[in-house]
């Protein structure tokens, strides 16, 4: 977990809310609104992804490899929308902060409001190239 942490510890942060998917409100049309942001933290590039990914896997199951590519690819492409200098998460950095999640919300996983925790495999889908 050390060395996990320590990969994981030398990047450009950015402000995030609770990423859950109770957070997001999504129009018909495809636009996405983000609600309750009001608790806000500094964290590194992806590390949020990795969080929403996580918890829509323990609430819903594992989602296919192609849907977290290409969330990946999105989140890449917003973030390069705003500056390139904020750069691309790339999938084994996403991997790495799924299996921190993984072991953050170890204590939750019986929880009923997480009845897929147990299916969690032991490397995620998302560590295929993006």
């Amino acid at each position: 977990m050390t060395a996990l942490l320590r990969r994981l510890g030398h990047r450009a942060g950015r402000l995030l809310q609770g990423q859950q998917p109770r957070n997001f409100l999504i129009t018909q049309a495809g636009e996405i609104y983000t609600v309750d942001v009001d608790d806000l933290t500094l964290a590194p590039f992806g590390y949020d992804l990795a969080k929403l990914i996580h918890t829509l896997a323990l609430a819903h199951g594992q989602l296919e490899p192609n849907q977290v590519r290409e969330a990946l690819g999105r989140y890449n492409e917003a973030a390069m929308g705003h500056h390139p200098s904020l750069g691309s998460t790339h999938s084994k950095r996403l991997a790495d902060f799924l299996q921190l999640h993984r072991a953050l919300t170890a204590p939750y996983e019986d929880r009923p409001h997480y009845p897929y925790a147990h299916l969690q495999p032991d490397q995620p889908h998302s560590q295929e190239r993006a």
